[in-house]
């Protein structure tokens, strides 16, 4: 078994094909692999180039992220804890209120 790379009519890389050691290269496919780092990887005929001018990688990189499952989680647990101070504050307010109005009353 051997991988190759399927392109389109431009050039631009599709997707890895495994195909048989001894089988025939299909149309739109070529041996040689794109190096690590392409954003949109091109086949020249000759060599792997990026396709992807400097502006469109920068506004890739530049997306802003989608916070993960764990960083929700850690929000949400930080609120809570926040609720359960001002909750805490608020009833210990509460009881020297109330300890105030029974001892002053003496």
């Amino acid at each position: 078994m051997r991988q190759v790379c399927k392109i389109n009519e431009l050039g631009i890389y599709l997707e890895p094909i495994i195909i048989g050691k001894d089988d025939e290269l299909p149309a739109n496919c070529i041996e040689q692999q794109p190096a690590n780092g392409f954003y949109r990887p091109k086949w020249t005929g000759t060599t792997w180039i990026e396709d992807m001018t400097q502006e469109e990688i920068d506004a890739l990189n530049n997306q802003p992220q989608e916070p993960t499952e764990i960083e929700m989680i850690m929000l949400a647990i930080a609120d809570l804890d926040m609720q359960r101070e001002i909750d805490k504050t608020e009833i210990q307010l509460a009881i020297a209120e109330l300890a105030e109005t029974i001892l002053g009353g003496i």
